[in-house]
């Protein structure tokens, strides 16, 4: 009674802890939306040629 229920990650099936990570379902690693977000490496490229 009232006590939490595990949830499983949808991606790696471990327990979630975090509580948004349990209302959505994924883990941090295996978050497709978190996957999809590019980070800014701080890194210059060099552009490709022939563009």
């Amino acid at each position: 009674m009232g006590g939490r229920h595990r949830v499983a990650c949808q991606g790696c099936r471990r327990p979630l802890t975090d509580p948004v990570s349990r209302a959505r379902g994924w883990g941090r690693e295996c978050d497709p939306l978190l996957k999809n977000q590019r980070r800014d490496t701080g890194v210059d490229q060099d552009t490709i040629p022939g563009t």
